[in-house]
């Protein structure tokens, strides 16, 4: 696979995480497990920018 190895820059605005009731009935966490999984395995460099304000 041909990549360009452009960095990925994901901006946040997130304190924490919590499940609500309803996703975790209906899979959703299993489903962004895997989603995680998938960036995890890239090969580019990867930086988080946290924008949330105190």
């Amino acid at each position: 696979m041909s990549t360009c190895a452009l960095p990925i820059v994901s901006l946040v605005d997130q304190p924490g995480l919590m499940i609500h009731p309803q996703a975790a009935e209906s899979a959703t966490i299993r489903r962004g497990a895997r989603a995680i999984c998938a960036v995890m395995r890239w090969r580019v460099p990867w930086m988080s920018v946290i924008v949330r304000k105190t």
